[in-house]
């Protein structure tokens, strides 16, 4: 509820405290982790990023997870991390999903503000 309401703080606290209760619950440390991103301005904290790394040492394909660090790296104009990050859930999707077709739509443009950003650069 927190979250949707943009109560990031709130949130955080909240899942922080779920995860006390229920220790490693992959759903609770990704939803502290998603509080954390927005919370600090959607770039992840040293602590998000240990949480995110938590559940990817359980569970090594965790869409969430690897949209959240893609999420990050492109906020921050690291288009190679979010396009690898992004390739990688691709895999794991049924031909022809909305889900993958959205993916593919991500990764085309971060391969466009790539190739800005490299013309930019020169």
């Amino acid at each position: 509820l927190y979250l949707s309401r943009e109560k990031y703080s709130l949130a955080a606290d909240a899942f922080s405290k779920a995860n006390t209760l229920k220790p490693n619950n992959t759903q609770y440390l990704l939803n502290f982790a998603q509080s954390l991103f927005f919370q600090h301005k959607q770039n992840l904290s040293d602590k998000a990023k240990r949480l995110i790394k938590s559940v990817l040492n359980k569970e090594p394909n965790n869409p969430f997870a690897h949209n959240l660090i893609a999420a990050n790296a492109y906020l921050h104009q690291d288009y190679q991390t979010a396009i690898s990050e992004w390739e990688s859930m691709l895999k794991l999707m049924p031909a022809n999903s909305p889900d993958g077709q959205q993916l593919l739509q991500a990764i085309a443009a971060a391969q466009k503000a790539l190739l800005t950003h490299q013309k930019v650069s020169k």
